[in-house]
């Protein structure tokens, strides 16, 4: 340790910086030697890093002491933290190294850190490079060129260079320029009530003219100002960037496409996992939040090395039906919002599933939606307002999806297209409610498609939950689409299902089965072009776990296909009238179950019904937590319930939060004891 500090104060005896740092290189110094504790930290035996990773961390300002900004590190801790990462294996990597892997050219190291920082902040210049150059650590610079070109934002917490500092940095051999937008650094309004978005991934709505921007409209948008980027960089700067940092992190492949027709070759998001090159402009970051002490740091770092990522937590939260908060008028939808979201902090779960379509005859199958959409009438344009509301408090959105039970406005269309089952005396429209569409039928399957699309480019959200309507009962499907393939694929006719032979039988459930996962595995697909994080799962009848075989038969459910295709399986174990000692064995099993045969890196949620609230058919609150609890001695990790009736207080409140709230605090908050501990 000694020779070490010897041997830093011989390194900077002379040491020149091409900036004027008022003095400030040696108090640096004396910083950095402060850290070179840290090499004596050795990482635990085990907890090595995945080789082939990239850890790409993201900065913002570094002033000496941070105040008042979330997303400051004080020098003291970039220093410190720069000191670790190189005492323990990593290798500081630069943008031309990436770009020398992404060519093939020369692979990056086990464990490669690339040092990124956001916005253009005059410490960096003035602090950051400094330590920089000790360590030899390459550093990215991304700039908002309107914000240098036009003006920052009044809110940012220090100010910007200029264009002549930004371009004296150019020249320096350890800093590399990338692009952060134009002018896409900003929110703008994406629904009617006025929220506002991420520039780059959301579709405008125009207040003054009372609709919203199409799909060419954004994409023209982006084109323009990608171009306009590269332009002012040449300009200014002497060249055209292929290096574009997203701003906010957002990022989806209609952004992704008209950056890669602009030139962009590499991006940046924002997402805290382990990064790989598998996509270029989708390369994650690690951001500095809330200027973490060196142990925070090394203990976050360490769990990035072990899994890529953070753990999910586990989920608890509830099914909201929006018909439950349409009102008709936006003042009184506004009003049952507001019931909901105070609704919403009194149970504090960390995750709410929204149901936006609507059933409005009674029949199952969704006929109206609360999007904007091309396919089925809006009821009210109010899913991204809800989503928004909950997703600015912290809360996880999922959405719950129509698997096929869709009913579309054209009856003709819904014939042609519907589920057919067998008779005696010839197929015709299944009577197995809900009314849906055949899997079978690509014009269906389009349709779905369509749908979907519209929902993700108008709602932000994190996961997908198709509902328990995807499904065939032994009997289904007859249509004209499905017979013609199963001749084709299977090599015998299915047109009679009674004659079919037990092996024959068998093939033609686990077909049907596998033919659902497809459809709704490219359904997913279209909305992974807009939301490309989103989680996906399918919800299953509890059978497939508990009978599989009959499930297989009676419902074309496959719990090992669908975790094979989806990130999770919803496995819906109903609303039971009571509970009582073999219901309780019969959970506890339902859910070790799943846990045993789960596949690494899948999960399993657990739907606990609780009754339908209009009806007065539904289980106490008691009996809910009962059932949840008897789920989660199991070894279940995901559970919510549904539904949930605010306004009617169904279930109470103050009696899910004991199972369903994330708050330390389940009883009043002792006083003294701040929000938070």
């Amino acid at each position: 340790m000694t020779g070490r500090i010897r041997m830093l104060f011989r390194l900077t005896q002379g040491f020149a910086l091409p900036f004027d740092v008022s003095g400030l290189a040696g108090w640096c110094l004396r910083i950095v030697l402060s850290a070179v504790w840290l090499s004596c930290l050795q990482t635990p035996a085990g907890e090595q890093a995945c080789p082939g990773r990239l850890l790409a961390l993201c900065y913002h300002d570094v002033p000496a002491a941070v105040k008042d900004d979330p997303y400051g590190v004080d020098l003291k801790s970039f220093a410190e933290q720069l000191e670790y990462l190189r005492t323990h294996g990593y290798e500081f990597v630069s943008v031309d190294d990436v770009r020398n892997a992404l060519d093939g050219r020369r692979a990056l190291p086990d464990r490669a850190a690339l040092i990124s920082f956001d916005d253009g902040y005059v410490s960096f210049a003035s602090n950051a490079l400094p330590i920089a150059e000790l360590y030899k650590c390459p550093l990215m610079l991304a700039i908002c060129g309107s914000w240098i070109e036009e003006g920052a934002p009044a809110d940012l917490p220090a100010p910007l260079m200029t264009w002549d500092q930004i371009r004296t940095l150019r020249a320096h051999p350890l800093v590399t320029i990338a692009s952060h937008s134009y002018a896409l650094h900003k929110a703008v309004p994406y629904n009617p009530q006025g929220n506002t978005g991420p520039a780059a991934t959301s579709r405008i709505y125009f207040l003054d003219l009372g609709r919203y921007e199409t799909a060419e409209e954004q994409r023209m948008r982006l084109s323009g100002d990608h171009m306009r980027s590269r332009q002012v960089f040449m300009s200014r700067l002497g060249f055209e960037p292929d290096v574009l940092v997203w701003p906010y992190g957002e990022c989806n492949t209609i952004a992704e496409e008209e950056a890669r027709k602009a030139g962009f070759r590499i991006g940046f998001l924002l997402r805290n996992h382990a990064s790989t090159l598998a996509d270029p402009l989708r390369i994650d970051r690690w951001v500095l939040f809330g200027n973490p002490p060196i142990r925070d740091f090394i203990e976050d770092l360490r769990v990035r090395e072990k899994a890529g990522e953070f753990p999910m937590e586990p989920i608890r939260g509830f099914r909201l039906e929006l018909d439950d908060l349409a009102g008709g008028t936006a003042v009184v939808t506004e009003r049952n919002l507001d019931v909901f979201i105070e609704r919403v902090a009194r149970i504090r779960p960390n995750a709410v599933v929204l149901r936006v379509t609507s059933d409005s005859d009674g029949d199952g199958a969704a006929d109206a939606a609360f999007f904007p959409n091309s396919i089925l009438p809006v009821k009210e344009d109010i899913a991204n307002r809800v989503a928004n509301q909950l997703l600015i408090r912290g809360y996880d959105v999922y959405i719950e999806f129509p698997g096929l039970a869709v009913e579309l406005p054209d009856e003709t269309i819904n014939a042609r297209l519907a589920v057919r089952e067998y008779t005696s005396i010839g197929p015709r429209i299944s009577r197995e409610p809900p009314m849906r569409l055949s899997p079978f039928s690509s014009e269906a399957s389009a349709i779905l498609g369509r749908l979907a699309s519209d929902l993700a480019a108008h709602v932000r959200f994190h996961g997908l939950i198709f509902g328990r309507d995807a499904f065939l009962t032994s009997l289904e499907d007859m249509h004209p689409d499905a017979l013609a393939e199963s001749r084709k694929y299977l090599g015998f006719s299915t047109a009679s299902p009674p004659s079919l032979e037990p092996k024959q039988a068998k093939q033609w459930y686990a077909w049907k089965a596998r033919r659902i996962d497809e459809v709704l595995r490219a359904v997913s697909a279209e909305v992974r072009k807009y939301r490309p994080d989103v989680r996906v799962a399918r919800a299953l009848d509890r059978m497939c776990v508990e009978r599989p075989a009959e499930a297989l038969m009676l419902f074309s459910q496959d719990i090992e296909n669908t975790l094979r295709e989806f990130d999770m399986a919803a496995v819906d174990i109903g609303a039971a009238g009571g509970f009582n000692w073999a219901e309780k064995r019969r959970l506890k099993s339902l859910a070790r179950l799943c846990r045993d045969a789960m596949p690494a890196g899948k999960d399993v949620m657990f739907l606990v019904g609780c009754g339908d609230g209009d009806s007065g058919r539904r289980i106490s609150p008691e009996c809910l937590l009962e059932r949840t609890r008897a789920l989660v001695a199991g070894g279940a990790t995901h559970v919510l319930y549904y539904p949930d009736k605010p306004a009617l207080d169904i279930p109470r409140a103050e009696s899910v939060r004991m199972e369903y709230g994330t708050e330390i605090f389940l009883y009043p908050r002792p006083a003294g004891i701040k929000r938070g501990y």
